[in-house]
């Protein structure tokens, strides 16, 4: 079983939901600490956001997204909350955006991501900062 945790600003999220959200929100959360990162459509990298990493589960009739990501540490894998809210014109996907970089800004780490094309033979490493690449 999983460990999930909610960033604060997704916990504030979640206790704005009524009742009726809260109890899908809740039943995701089981879901999730039982098959971890084997549910969840995983998300990209749009002009505004890099969500790479990330993935969305959805309740088409709450209107409700979470959005979420799995960190490994060490042995133990953790699943944190980032934003629980309705999709509205993909603005769930920029507070998650704005959230991840807020993280990566404040403890100076920036995700290395390896590019799927290749480049004179070799992979080459892209460092994301503030949503432009920039090669090493």
């Amino acid at each position: 079983m999983m460990k999930v945790n909610f960033l604060k600003e997704a916990q504030e999220d979640y206790d704005a939901l009524d009742g009726s959200q809260k109890k899908w929100v809740q039943a995701s959360v089981e879901r999730l600490k039982v098959r971890g990162g084997e549910i969840g459509e995983p998300l990209h990298k749009s002009p505004t956001d890099d969500l790479r990493g990330c993935k969305k589960l959805k309740n088409k009739s709450l209107g409700l997204h979470i959005v979420f990501r799995i960190i490994s540490s060490g042995e133990c894998e953790i699943i944190e909350i980032i934003v629980i809210g309705k999709r509205s014109d993909s603005k769930v996907y920029h507070m998650a955006g704005k959230r991840l970089q807020a993280i990566h800004d404040k403890f100076k780490q920036l995700p290395i991501v390896m590019p799927k094309r290749r480049q004179r033979g070799r992979q080459a490493q892209v460092v994301i900062t503030k949503n432009k690449r920039k090669k090493d």
